[in-house]
């Protein structure tokens, strides 16, 4: 009777491990969808203090992309908290892309030629 509740206890746990590891890679995957999905709405909705509009957007297209049993995985506390980090990881992103154009744009400083 001992062994019985050992293996039920391990196949518990088993089962529970291997819902946390599922889970964690399946958000892997919808982070990569969220953060498409975030530019997407980016670009398609224009203008300021929109973000509420965008954010709704996006909520719609993973609801219309992820099957109902994917959304168990993936609470919509989750789905907000992953939308947030893809919006600031975007921004990030812009701003490093201008920061680079404008440095590649700006002339050389004079006496800066051929120092190198």
């Amino acid at each position: 009777m001992n062994l019985y509740w050992i293996y039920a206890v391990a196949a518990v746990l088993l089962a529970v491990c291997a819902y946390v590891a599922f889970a964690e890679g399946y958000q892997d995957q919808v982070y990569r969808m969220i953060y498409r999905l975030v530019c997407a709405a980016e670009r398609e909705i224009t203008g300021t203090k929109r973000g509420r509009e965008r954010k709704a957007q996006v909520i719609a297209a993973l609801h219309e992309t992820l099957p109902a049993w994917a959304r168990l995985f993936v609470s919509e506390k989750d789905i907000d908290d992953l939308i947030e980090l893809a919006v600031t990881k975007m921004k990030e992103l812009l701003a490093q892309q201008t920061a680079a154009k404008e440095t590649a744009a700006a002339p050389e400083a004079p006496g800066e030629e051929g120092t190198e």
